[in-house]
């Protein structure tokens, strides 16, 4: 899909900042749109999540266990956690 599609289909706006997604086509889109592609994969799903970061040619910006833990990485980029 090329960059005005993904905008246009998930009605992103090009100043997003952050997305969090389970998936590494998500995050391919959130780069695309200049946003920080945050990767919280489903529990029990880490071999695939693994694979397709292998596989990709994009990284996730930070990949997160948890949502709580992607909270915490994106607090901490904001100054708002010690």
């Amino acid at each position: 899909m090329t960059t005005y599609v993904l905008i246009e289909t998930y009605q992103l706006k090009r100043g997003l900042r952050l997305l969090l997604r389970d998936r590494m086509m998500d995050v391919g889109m959130a780069h695309a749109v200049g946003a920080k592609g945050i990767l919280v994969p489903e529990p029990g799903d880490q071999y695939n999540i693994e694979k397709e970061i292998r596989e990709s040619t994009t990284k996730p910006d930070f990949k997160a266990d948890t949502f709580l833990q992607a909270v915490d990485w994106i607090l901490e980029r904001l100054g708002k956690r010690d």
